[in-house]
């Protein structure tokens, strides 16, 4: 399964979950990439009822690190709704318009299952094709990796991205043995268990700025708090930087 279909499955799934969404009854959630989509909408234009029809728009690469694909993954819902027969025998009927505010609060800051980053609200814009044919392009982006494997540190402005060459992980936490009746040590558990990573990256600054102690850095949908981190310098406008962190 492709990245981006992966994507609109689990924001599929987001959706089918909104009782908001579901509760009306007669709103239909397609993913464009597993559908004929103008049959689709075709169908959903000749009935009563929502279409809400996901597809991701394209990525565009945020760093110039040469082997980092990380960036923005665009996202947009348009909503269809023949007005004429959607609201004919109901002029209380849920519309195109009730439909895309509840999608847009819905998905806004959520961040799915096997990703790294929440989706982002950009905008609701009004697209109709005709009288019988309303529509709504609903925007989102989200940060994230096609391929490769990145790690993300900092906020806004200040995000740094690193191109990771070395992984290490290990389990975390102090293994507890009590006396057995025998006399004997008795496993009985794990205080604090937790995962420790230890992570060596290439990032495109000659001088980033590292994540303080105790910052989150996060890696391949996990988020850990920097223990460690240093710097290796070059001149050529790249530099080595090596995190260490744990789960909390």
């Amino acid at each position: 399964m492709s990245y981006q279909r992966k994507f609109c499955k689990g924001v599929a799934k987001v959706l089918e979950a909104n009782e908001n969404l579901i509760k009306p009854g007669n709103v239909t959630i397609s993913i464009e990439d597993e559908i004929a989509s103008a049959d689709v909408v075709k169908r959903q234009l000749g009935k009563m009822g929502v279409l809400a029809l996901i597809a991701t728009t394209g990525h565009v690469k945020s760093n110039d690190l040469p082997d980092s694909t990380a960036g923005d993954l665009g996202l947009e819902i348009t909503v269809f709704e023949n007005p004429k027969l959607n609201r004919a025998a109901n002029k209380d009927a849920f519309t195109l318009t009730q439909a895309s505010e509840v999608i847009a609060e819905a998905l806004n800051g959520v961040k799915l299952e096997g990703f790294t980053n929440k989706i982002r609200y950009i905008s609701m814009q009004r697209a109709d094709a005709d009288e019988n044919d309303a529509r709504m392009i609903i925007v989102f982006a989200v940060s994230e990796t096609l391929g490769g494997d990145s790690v993300k540190w900092g906020l806004d402005d200040k995000t740094v991205w690193g191109e990771v060459t070395h992984r290490r992980r290990t389990r975390g936490g102090t293994p507890i043995f009590e006396p057995g009746r025998d006399g004997k040590a008795k496993f009985s558990g794990v205080s604090d268990p937790h995962w420790v990573i230890e992570l060596t990256c290439t990032v495109s600054a000659t001088a980033p700025e590292l994540p303080e102690l105790g910052e989150k850095f996060e890696h391949r949908g996990l988020s850990y708090a920097t223990t460690a981190a240093t710097i290796d310098e070059s001149s050529e406008g790249t530099s080595t930087v090596t995190l260490l962190g744990r789960t909390i």
